[in-house]
């Protein structure tokens, strides 16, 4: 199986823009609050991952209940905002404006620059391997329309975006093979995995490949920091573990191409919130942090990249 390392480190900061930061995070907590004043209709949920229904109480963080699954230890929210609650959650509370909005677009426009190169240059070498590369590209619930840019400016067509799931799951292009399906940090947001999965399964052409990333479950920042990470609970529901992507992946009907962790925040994010909530971490976490620079900071950081323990995950099925 092939795997994925990123050598050198970015800065967190990119990702969260210092000037926006503040803000969005306000925005967001009266936006989950609202959810929880829904509550009493949200919906149990088995795992996200192997669909197991054994499993414990992990954590509750801003009033939703997270569980660790018993059998591939993906940690996930149970129970959890339905379908419809989660659409007013992103298009109509004011939080959903916000990332819509022009300020945060161009806050995030460096990071997501570079990133939808990065996305382009791991999608585009998959489609021209496919015997179908003329069926073209199918982008599931981008974020931004950086990524499709990249493509039409690599001349790459066709390409074509499908909404998010709790919005609309009807393919705009009806019954339409795709050569590859793209679902980058989407998995973990959706009230219903397993079936969405299998409905990508259904829209690839033979031998088609679905490539997505998540935020992982399994990661050293998560498992580190736990219940003081600093995940968003409606938009971090499901947070499967490199076990439960596989079991996901197989349960559709994928073989798993490709399964890494090519993550470079974890260090920077558990030192951050480490600082911030003034957190006494386990002795190793303690003595590494106060006692090593920023190389050794870096090697560990590969360490957890080429052992599948970083906060990252890139997941490559394939149709068989």
């Amino acid at each position: 199986m092939k795997r994925t390392t990123i050598v050198g480190i970015t800065d967190e900061s990119l990702i969260h823009p210092p000037e926006i930061f503040a803000e969005l995070s306000a925005r967001q907590r009266l936006a989950e609050a609202s959810l929880l004043k829904q509550q009493n209709h949200f919906i149990q949920s088995n795992c996200p991952a192997c669909a197991a229904a054994k499993r414990e109480f992990a954590f509750a963080r801003s009033g939703f209940s997270f569980q660790s699954c018993q059998v591939c230890q993906t940690l996930y929210m149970s129970p959890r905002p339905t379908a419809n609650m989660l659409h007013e959650y992103y298009e109509q509370s004011d939080y959903g404006r916000f990332i819509q909005s022009a300020d945060h677009e161009t806050a995030l426009a460096p990071f997501r620059k570079d990133q939808a190169r990065k996305q382009a240059d791991k999608l585009i070498p998959l489609l021209q391997k496919s015997d179908h590369r003329e069926n073209g590209i199918l982008l599931l619930a981008p974020k931004h329309t950086m990524l499709a840019e990249v493509l039409a400016a690599d001349a790459i067509t066709p390409v074509h975006s499908k909404p998010a799931p709790w919005h609309d799951d009807v393919d705009p292009q009806g019954d339409r093979k795709y050569a590859i399906a793209a679902a980058f940090d989407i998995f973990e947001r959706l009230p219903d995995p397993g079936t969405a999965i299998a409905k990508v399964y259904q829209q690839l052409s033979t031998n088609g490949h679905l490539i997505l990333s998540v935020r992982s479950g399994s990661g050293y920042d998560l498992l580190t920091l736990w219940q003081h990470s600093d995940l968003k609970p409606a938009e971090h529901m499901n947070l499967f573990t490199v076990e439960g992507m596989s079991l996901l992946m197989e349960r559709a009907g994928f073989s798993v191409g490709e399964l890494s962790t090519p993550g470079h925040l974890d260090l920077q994010i558990v030192k951050r919130i480490r600082a911030q909530k003034h957190l006494k971490l386990d002795r190793f976490t303690e003595y590494f942090l106060n006692n090593r620079n920023d190389f050794a900071s870096e090697q560990f950081q590969g360490f957890l990249q080429k052992s599948l323990l970083s906060s990252h995950m890139l997941a490559v099925g394939v149709k068989n």
